[in-house]
């Protein structure tokens, strides 16, 4: 069984030694108390991982010098989640679970009559550390993007998504289930709805973007227990 060891957030990768700052140092030597000598791992968000000892802490500043670079983990299909807009707080709560299963990127688009706060710059900046928060948490050498589109329409218009992915729509309506006919060598996009699901126009217009309707079971899920299911689907199918 491997020790366990915290992980931090570093701006700047490097061979020899790397600095840990701001909040992240915050954590470190005011929350956690580590003491120098301490063995951490450290990682960058975009695939680098190290581990490292602790070898100096000042008032807003601790080197690390590294001990051992991991071996950059194989590149999958990314898994994609657009999103309706949800109430700050459910939103808060479900990005943490689909980091832990492997989505890689978040695009959440305002749903007809949606309040725009829904998708507000303060709301924005604690996603993205919520995302940090997830990724050190369960480990994962890259920390996922998030992206708000003012719309359903800009969203599709945007088109942000890999050439060769494979799209879905969540409808319960739908007599395919998701996980028919996935190709594990191709990314996934899947799309779904905020608390009242798609209106008529956002389900032609998913349609139209050649997203496949599919269904999660015959039960009517909330949107929190749908997007958690329908990522589990796809995680497990990688």
């Amino acid at each position: 069984m491997h020790p366990h060891r915290f992980r931090f957030f570093v701006s700047a990768s490097d061979t020899e030694s790397v600095s840990v700052e701001g909040a992240e140092h915050v954590h470190l030597a005011k929350v956690l108390r580590l003491p120098v000598g301490t063995e951490i791992e450290v990682f960058d968000g975009t695939g680098w991982v190290a581990q490292g000892c602790i070898e100096s802490l000042a008032s807003k500043i601790a080197r690390v010098r590294i001990t051992q670079v991991a071996e950059p983990q194989p590149k999958k299909p990314a898994c994609i989640v657009c999103l309706g807009a949800l109430k700050p707080n459910s939103c808060d709560d479900l990005l943490p679970p689909l980091v832990e299963l492997g989505v890689d990127a978040f695009h959440l688009f305002l749903s007809e009559g949606t309040a725009r706060y829904r998708g507000s710059e303060s709301a924005q900046a604690r996603w993205q550390r919520i995302l940090l928060t997830a990724v050190k948490q369960c480990k994962r050498p890259t920390i996922p993007t998030i992206e708000v589109w003012s719309s359903w329409s800009a969203l599709l218009q945007g088109n942000p998504f890999p050439m060769e992915a494979q799209r879905w729509v969540l409808d319960p309506d739908a007599t395919t289930s998701l996980g028919t006919g996935l190709d594990k060598q191709r990314s996934s996009v899947l799309a779904i709805g905020s608390e009242k699901g798609f209106s008529a126009s956002e389900n032609t217009g998913f349609r139209e973007a050649g997203f496949a309707p599919v269904a999660l079971g015959t039960s009517i899920l909330r949107a929190t227990t749908a997007a958690i299911a329908g990522v589990a689907v796809l995680a497990f199918s990688r």
